[in-house]
């Protein structure tokens, strides 16, 4: 009697007799041969009714052969089928009485059968294919997410802005709340709050304070926006000092619109960036250069996703050893008309007037720079003197530090590229003591922003023609010959060189004599700056250690100047026959002093670029080299 498979069982169901026949007969598919097969091969109970039907059909043969059957039973092919179709309708009948659901089930466990009898003997190469389909699903997650950078939600934020400035008879009102979260003693402190009114005309900007100090405002004008953060924040103490004074350096106004944060991130020294959406919020995030001298590690932006209105500001910083977060919130942003009590706010055009102001009478009046007629060097100004001496900063780039009348430094200046003045500011990061540092690139000075004047005022006093051009002059190899091309072309080819070696030999020589003329000058211009910056007058005051610092500056450019003048007399000396003679000073360059050596080092430079690059002015090449080694000489070597 068959036995009907129980549904409720994981494992594959047993075969039926019909099944186990045409196994033994040879009568199955080719797919079911392998099923019935591999069941075989697992299952015991199927294999001894395998055998129990063998031996029942031999048992028949075996008897069938002892009898004799009438005609009535026909041929063997006959009963065979006869005996086939009452397997066939016994095996109906069995499976009459199961129901729907189970023949169902049967039918897919029967097409299971297949890949779990697969899974089992292929366990290694199935767990194989189903971590690679995990990782593609990982790798390729991100694809269907919608990435956006930081650049360009910073762009739409000024979109914004630019929308919704005051504009006619109303007032903008931006209000901001200040707090200092620490995570470690889980503290979350209000700071103040700071509400910044502007009017469409663009004049002066009112800041109220409310805070544990009391309510105050001010009234600032342009010029004195830059004091805007110090002077707001002058009741709440809970603000690190660095902070202050990085915010501060960069002239931020304390609001949260795109074009003051973009001041925030001038001066972080890192160029990383990266954006995030979280809910309906973008997060904008702009790390900080690792140790900076404001202990800022990291700037976040929060924007509202729908219309890119700025939520929120955070300063990651250290205060002690431990992390702190200054968040800045914004509570309220509106345009709203111009009262008669607003516009008496906006008349007052005095920097730091206070119509109904409770900031204490003895705040510190606005930073401004001194010359070096009326200050006096100090310790730090000597050693960022010296720093900047050792990174080169001295050598014709506008970099110069201020002092300023609050006794603290600013080095302020200009540089031509980015790695050039990290370099720097790393550098100048190892001195200790209040300074402020303000290099710009060209890229970075927008509208608003001027360089200082020079602090020894070097424009009343010294001709135009005597300062160190900007750009590092070069010969120029043009179609135009230079006066001794002529002269050099002879030297180099006695050599046996091709012509168009012979051309690039003379262009080489070219360029390094005109770059060592070049040097020679700025090493001469940077000792006369010495002399204006420590005068006698300036210096009276420093220990004797301090002074022996400078002195050791200005040595080090008098000895360049002679070992490259030095250097210059023996590259003209191999190529050039003068006929007189070259014989070197060498202590002359150190007895001159720097107003001497500045004007020999300008008459150097400028015969070798008579010489050797292209003019339009007529030069006797014979009477030019004459005295330029004339002036070698005196500069000694």
């Amino acid at each position: 009697m068959n036995r009907v498979p129980d549904p409720t069982q994981l494992i594959p169901p047993h075969l039926q007799d019909a099944e186990l026949i045409a196994h033994l007969d040879g009568e199955l598919a080719r797919s079911d041969r392998q099923r019935v097969r591999s069941h075989l091969e697992s299952c015991w109970d199927c294999r001894t009714r395998l055998g129990s039907l063998q031996a029942s059909i031999e048992k028949l043969i075996q008897l069938r052969k002892t009898l004799k059957f009438p005609s009535a039973y026909g041929t063997d092919e006959m009963r065979i089928e006869q005996f086939r179709s009452r397997l066939m309708r016994h095996a109906a009948e069995a499976s009459a009485g199961v129901s729907w659901w189970r023949r169902a089930f049967e039918t897919v466990s029967l097409s299971l059968s297949t890949p779990l009898q697969w899974l089992t003997h292929y366990r290694q190469p199935a767990l194989a294919i189903f971590v690679a389909a995990c990782l593609l699903v990982t790798m390729f997650t991100d694809v269907w997410t919608p990435k956006v950078s930081a650049e360009t939600v910073l762009a739409r934020v000024q979109e914004y802005d630019s929308a919704h400035q005051a504009s006619g008879d109303r007032i903008l009102r931006s209000s901001i709340q200040i707090e200092k979260i620490e995570p470690k003693r889980d503290r979350r402190r209000a700071v103040e709050k700071l509400t910044i009114l502007r009017d469409a005309s663009a004049g002066p900007t009112v800041i109220e304070t409310e805070g544990a100090a009391g309510t105050s405002r001010l009234v600032l004008n342009r010029s004195s926006l830059g004091d805007a953060l110090p002077r707001a924040l002058m009741g709440a103490p809970d603000l690190a000092i660095p902070v202050v004074q990085f915010l501060a350096a960069a002239h931020w106004i304390p609001d949260l619109s795109s074009s003051e944060f973009r001041k925030i991130l001038l001066d972080r020294g890192s160029d990383q960036s990266s954006a995030k959406r979280v809910g309906g919020l973008f997060e904008l995030h702009f790390p900080f250069a690792a140790g900076h001298s404001s202990t800022i590690s990291e700037a976040v932006f929060v924007v509202d996703a729908r219309d890119y209105a700025p939520v929120r500001m955070s300063l990651f910083a250290a205060e002690a050893g431990n992390p702190v977060e200054y968040r800045f919130t914004r509570s309220e942003f509106r345009s709203e008309p111009r009262t008669t009590e607003l516009a008496r706010l906006f008349s007052s055009t005095e920097t730091g007037a206070r119509p109904s102001t409770s900031i204490p009478d003895h705040a510190a009046p606005r930073t401004t720079p001194l010359t070096y007629l009326n200050s006096s060097a100090n310790e730090t100004e000597v050693a960022v003197a010296a720093t900047l001496h050792g990174t080169d900063a001295c050598l014709g780039e506008e970099v110069h530090i201020f002092p300023m009348s609050d006794g603290s430094l600013l080095v302020q200046g200009l540089m031509d590229s980015a790695p050039r003045r990290e370099a720097v500011r790393r550098a100048l990061k190892s001195v200790s003591g209040p300074l402020t540092i303000e290099i710009y690139l060209p890229r970075e000075l927008k509208s608003g922003t001027q360089l200082l004047r020079p602090p020894d005022e070097l424009s009343g006093q010294e001709s135009a023609d005597t300062r160190p051009a900007a750009v590092t002059t070069l010969a120029d190899l043009s179609n135009q010959k230079i006066p001794l091309h002529d002269v050099l072309y002879r030297h180099f080819q006695a050599a046996g060189s091709q012509p168009e070696e012979t051309e690039r030999q003379v262009n080489a020589f070219s360029n390094e004599v005109v770059t060592l003329a070049r040097q020679t000058f700025l090493h001469a211009w940077a000792l006369k700056r010495l002399d204006r910056e420590f005068s006698p007058a300036r210096i009276a005051k420093l220990k004797p250690q301090v002074v022996l610092e400078i002195e050791k500056m200005r040595e080090d450019h008098r000895r360049w100047i002679a070992t490259i003048s030095h250097r210059q007399a023996q590259t003209l000396g191999s190529v050039i026959d003068s006929g007189t003679n070259t014989a070197l000073d060498t202590t002359a360059a150190l007895s001159f002093d720097s107003d001497t050596l500045l004007r020999l080092a300008q008459e150097q430079n400028d015969l070798i670029r008579s010489l050797f690059t292209t003019s339009s002015r007529q030069v006797e090449p014979s009477a030019s080299v004459s005295r330029l080694l004339s002036v070698l000489k005196r500069m000694g070597a």
